[in-house]
């Protein structure tokens, strides 16, 4: 019997042909398409969006307490005159920009036009960019109720216009 020392070039091939395996399936598990840094960015992207979402809540129920109040000294106040850009960049810190665009509904007639009137109902496109990511999200805040939604609302299964009014 001969004294064996080392490896043998099957034993080299194999090994080396596992670790390849190995490395493959840890490349797939970091870079994949479900991949760690995949979903570490995707969690990034939804932290920004529910950020951004939250910080409009506030200023939807900055506008509306606002609109209370005054209310409750002037009953002929009106909601939409309250959902000013001050007021949700006020709220909206960890925007770069925000704006806002109201319902065609809520403009002005005749010499009024292009200018935003008093309801209690209507809709506001809020444009919020993050000054994180720099990603832009419309939300739409409900004058009626102050609710937020990222979903374009509709009126009898049509999609609300929005344009720029002058307060």
């Amino acid at each position: 019997m001969r004294n064996q020392k080392g490896i043998t070039l099957v034993a080299l091939v194999i090994t080396i042909i596992v670790l390849l395996i190995l490395a493959g399936v840890s490349i797939s598990l970091v870079l994949g398409q479900n991949g760690v840094l995949t979903q570490a960015s995707n969690a990034v992207i939804k932290n920004d969006k529910a950020t951004a979402m939250q910080e409009v809540q506030m200023g939807a129920a900055d506008a509306t307490a606002a609109y209370y109040e005054a209310w409750a000294t002037n009953s002929t106040t009106n909601k939409s005159t309250f959902y000013t850009q001050t007021r949700f960049g006020n709220n909206c810190q960890g925007a770069s920009t925000v704006t806002l665009q109201y319902s065609s509904d809520l403009e002005g007639t005749g010499t009024n036009a292009g200018k935003l009137i008093g309801a209690d109902a209507g809709y506001v496109k809020v444009t919020y960019t993050s000054s994180a990511s720099q990603s832009t999200y419309n939300f739409y805040v409900n004058i009626a109720d102050g609710s937020v939604t990222d979903v374009v609302p509709k009126v009898n299964n049509v999609d609300v216009t929005f344009k720029t009014l002058t307060v």
